[in-house]
């Protein structure tokens, strides 16, 4: 039975109508809520909206700076930073038809919409991928089928096809990826840091991290000097990051490059003693061989020296490292040590240059403290002048005995030991000197004649660069000055006095006193002809701590050393020379005297030569940095 025959055609219709209004209900409110939501977008999010499409679009691009160089006093470049490029492949859009479409279709001559429409796109990879094969190899050097490998899905997501590119190299990959519209094909700059000096001043510069932070050397020590600050160019690109929008934004920044720094050091004379160090180490078999030479009125540091060049590294077993030994190393000096003791009782009144003492004959034995000194070269009653020229260990301790443990003690920090010169070096060693109060039983003895008392050699250096300077004891000098990243601002490091460490007449006599040494003692193989010259030999048993036995010396191993400076009227250098450990077949050999002094000759001989001719010319160093950062 049809039931629909009893309904009321009044309630149907209303129902119907019912019906209508809430369809039309929902549609008002979905158009007032789209209207809403419109005006909400147009109105309230608009700005929100466009900065977002606007940083979707901005691309950042780093222009790097470029480190300042590095050059020795008469302009020799020994560092420097150079802008190079590299090629990469992005292979996420290599894979990506929308991105390749193009490019392809122009080498193939086709349309790209008709080439998407009957190409797949694996098959559009794989001919772009060829294509870009026939293309690159040729400018990249390497087969085709080596790019394919490359490009190919799989392996680094960024391959290098091209790297070290100088500026015209990467002025021809920009040309051809213009040309043929290559897509995926990218290219990038970045800085490098390269040392032409190469091994000659290896420990002395340091080198640059991959950060560009300076590490160890004048690079650390410099950081703040030679680092810039990199640039930055802001252009808007297309969706894929490929194409810049025309009159988008482009802003550019230019970056500010680091300021150069001129060394006090001179190549020829830093490469001539390093080869002859090198002969040295290697002739005697040495652990280390170490020169230093200065200038006494100046305190410039003119050659620094140490051999190896690599050493193996103290707190990582199996790794190497490159240190400066002339200020990170500390040994016992040995014999070289009496200058001081000898210039501070003259100075304190101890004392006179008239002063005898009586030696035993070359053996003293010290009842209290129950220790025993001798002499190589045995002596009754002695001048002050003997004592020094013969080298004799009883009259040091004797001499220090005079002065006293104290006035001892103050009168070697004055000269710079225990303490960390001025230098300011990584890693140097401020050496060991225990305060005056603290020396007990044979100490005294000891330091009088080199022993437990131990500095690096830039401090002995620099404390008989004094005696050479009547007395003043200069700030060692290794920046000469600073150049601004253009070239037009210079600011000289100045030279400055420490203190003075005696007076000009104990400053002659201890002179005087080493050029006998030269002349008529132990130093006599340190001569050169037609130059006065004035030096102290010095010869100290090899410290080993690992070593038996509670004085922890190594039998028949020895630092042997030699310092000196020339011309005595008037000097201009002053050198020391450092074998550690050198090996010979006749032990009576193993002396300062014997080893080290002719290596000082033959340094010092060839030095004073170069500093007479650099004296007469020192040109003015034209710094440019090597070209823009893109």
């Amino acid at each position: 039975m049809d039931w629909t025959q009893f309904k009321n055609p009044k309630t149907h219709q209303r129902g119907a109508n019912r019906r209508i209004m809430i369809v039309a209900g929902m549609f008002v409110v979905g158009f007032v809520g789209v209207s809403i939501k419109l005006w909400w977008v147009q109105r309230i999010e608009a700005s929100t909206l466009a900065q977002t499409a606007a940083e979707l679009r901005r691309v950042e691009e780093p222009i790097p700076s470029l480190r300042g160089s590095v050059y020795d006093r008469d302009g020799e470049l020994l560092a420097q930073s150079r802008t190079l490029h590299e090629v990469y492949a992005d292979k996420y859009h290599l894979q990506d038809p929308k991105v390749i479409a193009e490019p392809l279709a122009i080498h193939l001559g086709l349309k790209k919409s008709q080439m998407v429409r009957e190409m797949p796109g694996p098959e559009m990879t794989e001919r772009y991928l060829r294509f870009l094969a026939e293309t690159l190899s040729p400018v990249a050097g390497i087969s085709q089928q080596e790019v394919l490998n490359l490009l190919s899905p799989g392996g680094k997501t960024a391959p290098l096809l091209a790297r070290e590119l100088e500026k015209e190299v990467a002025r021809v990959w920009q040309e051809l990826i213009k040309t043929h519209h290559l897509k995926g094909i990218k290219m990038r700059c970045y800085t490098k840091r390269f040392f032409p000096a190469h091994e000659r001043a290896l420990n002395v510069l340091g080198l640059v991290n991959v950060n560009g932070q300076g590490v160890e050397g004048v690079e650390e020590l410099m950081n703040e000097t030679l680092v810039g600050k990199d640039g930055v160019e802001i252009t808007e690109k297309d969706v894929l990051r490929e194409d810049v929008l025309p009159g988008g934004v482009n802003i550019r920044q230019e970056p500010r490059h680091g300021s150069h720094v001129v060394l006090t050091l001179d190549m020829d004379t830093q490469q001539f003693t390093d080869d002859v160090m090198l002969e040295a180490k290697a002739k005697y078999n040495a652990t280390k061989a170490i020169a230093l030479i200065i200038e006494p009125g100046t305190g410039s540091l003119i050659a620094m020296t140490g051999v190896p060049k690599r050493q193996p590294h103290a707190e990582v077993p199996g790794a190497f490292e490159s240190r400066n030994m002339a200020v990170t190393d500390i040994y016992e000096p040995g014999s070289t040590m009496k200058i001081m003791t000898v210039a501070a009782a003259l100075e304190a009144g101890a004392i006179t240059s008239k002063s005898t003492l009586f030696l035993n004959s070359g053996y003293y034995y010290d009842k209290e403290h129950k220790f025993e000194l001798t002499d190589h070269h045995p002596m009754e009653w002695a001048p002050i002048m003997d004592i020094m020229k013969h080298s004799s260990n009883i009259g040091a301790f004797k001499i220090a005995q005079k002065l006293g443990k104290e006035r001892f003690y103050t009168a070697l920090h004055q000269f710079g030991l225990g303490q960390k010169t001025d230098l300011h070096l990584p890693r140097e060693a401020k050496g060991l000197l225990k305060p005056g109060d603290t020396w007990k039983g044979p100490t005294l003895s000891r330091i009088a004649m080199g022993y437990q008392v131990s500095v690096t050699p830039l401090q002995l250096i620099m404390a008989v660069g004094a005696i050479a300077n009547q007395g003043h004891l200069m700030k060692p000098r290794l920046i000469d000055r600073t150049i601004s990243a253009d070239g037009l601002t210079e600011t000289v490091t100045p030279i400055s006095k420490v203190r003075d460490v005696c007076s000009p007449r104990v400053a002659s006599i201890v002179t005087e006193m080493l050029e006998a040494v030269v002349n008529d003692g132990t130093g006599d193989q340190a001569a050169i002809p037609d130059v006065r010259v004035a030096g102290k030999t010095g010869t100290a048993k090899l410290y080993d701590p690992k070593a038996p036995g509670t004085l922890k010396y190594r039998e028949g191993h020895y630092i042997v050393s030699f310092v000196g400076f020339a011309p005595v009227e008037n000097p201009q250098l002053a050198c020391l020379i450092i074998l550690e450990d050198p090996k010979v077949d006749d032990q009576s050999l193993l002396y300062g005297g014997k080893l080290a002094a002719p290596i000082f000759s033959k340094v010092m001989t060839t030095a004073l030569k170069y500093h007479q001719a650099a004296s007469t010319r020192r040109p003015k160093i034209t710094v440019v940095h090597e070209g823009g950062a893109r």
